[in-house]
């Protein structure tokens, strides 16, 4: 448990990194948010996840974290750890496929796609003519359309013969309007896991017994090993404990962390989780668009 909060989470990078971004398929991003304090760590999940939410343009979903309780006695910990990596290894295809969405079905592109269909719908005269008096030509057209949608058709062949009306119910007969956009997710999802694999590695790290002749360090990334194929978090924020000085919110790009620093036994501070929010959710809505 010496070792320090970044070289575990290094590890980890290997171990179980992120999944692919693929522009094809885009998605969301997974974020963990791990710490030195379980409760505190639980506390700023909920509330970055309710602060996000604020943003219309953003689906987040707070999800349940690994269930390190200790079940049975230290004998049965190795068998139980197993048990909750192979669980965890199976529910990460879920989480990925959670996370999907289409780009096209932007909140711009599905007003645009009402509006185009609330002008089919209600059509008027002098719009439904003057679209098509601009897109055909008199010379290739022999008969206009009439905005008049019980227009008699006259047979050439028979000009004293009317045919039975032909009904337009709207524009949408003559334009074909595509709507499907309209019913595909407009918002990015995202996920927030606390105390994800860096608190479960430390948990069993602890738990397990060293009775061979693993050195502790090599015990602990025995631990972390265990996480290989589950996916991976695209962000972490770590919630360290203690007064040190510097900036109260660090950022790591080439990481993807974030250090997030309160007081001792203290919540953190109102401009520190201004600060989160705000970098957090510039991070968010910047997800995927370099791929």
């Amino acid at each position: 448990m010496s070792m320090p909060f970044e070289a575990k989470l290094a590890i980890l990078r290997k171990i179980a990194p992120p999944s692919a971004l693929n522009k094809r398929s885009p998605r969301g991003p997974l974020i963990a948010i791990e710490g030195d304090n379980a409760e505190a760590v639980e506390r700023l999940a909920k509330w970055l996840s309710d602060t996000l939410r604020k943003d219309s343009e953003l689906s987040v979903k707070l999800l349940d974290s690994p269930d390190v309780a200790l079940k049975g006695n230290r004998d049965d910990a190795m068998a139980g750890y197993h048990v909750l990596v192979a669980h965890w290894l199976g529910k990460s295809k879920t989480i990925m496929k959670d996370l999907e969405y289409d780009t096209a079905g932007t909140p711009d592109t599905a007003k645009a796609t009402k509006m185009d269909t609330s002008v089919a719908h209600t059509p008027t005269p002098s719009s439904t003519t003057r679209d098509i008096d601009e897109n055909y030509d008199d010379e290739d057209t022999p008969t206009k359309l009439s905005s008049n949608n019980n227009t008699m058709q006259i047979d050439s062949a028979n000009p004293t013969a009317a045919s039975s009306p032909k009904k337009t119910n709207n524009i949408t007969d003559i334009m074909d309007v595509d709507t499907s956009s309209a019913s595909k997710p407009t918002a990015k999802p995202i996920a927030i896991l606390s105390l994800f694999s860096l608190h479960a590695s430390n948990t069993f790290a602890c738990r397990i017994p060293l009775i061979d002749t693993y050195a502790p360090n090599d015990h602990w990334s025995w631990n972390a090993t265990q996480w290989r194929g589950v996916v991976g978090a695209d962000l972490t924020i770590y919630l360290k404990d203690g007064e040190e000085k510097g900036k109260m919110v660090e950022q790591s790009e080439e990481e993807r962390l974030f250090v997030v620093r309160r007081g001792d036994g203290a919540d953190v501070d109102g401009s520190t989780l201004r600060r989160v929010g705000f970098e957090v959710g510039e991070w968010v809505r910047a997800f995927g668009e370099s791929v």
